[in-house]
């Protein structure tokens, strides 16, 4: 799924960062972030709130 341009999606994240998206959603998963429903996309609103837990999750990822 491709988001729209106020939203980005955990694949376009993985992508841009050279990460596969499995291995990213399985981070994203196990981070379980209060906001997500399990079984839902990860699509989040750029620049939120969201979006910085998700790069976070990403950024740990990078550091292993």
């Amino acid at each position: 799924m491709v988001s729209t341009a106020n939203e980005i999606t955990a694949t376009e994240m993985a992508k841009e960062a050279g990460i596969t998206r499995k291995t990213f959603r399985r981070a994203l998963q196990k981070a379980a972030l209060p906001w997500h429903v399990p079984g839902t996309r990860w699509t989040v609103l750029r620049d939120g709130k969201q979006h910085e837990d998700m790069k976070s999750v990403l950024n740990r990822l990078r550091s292993t």
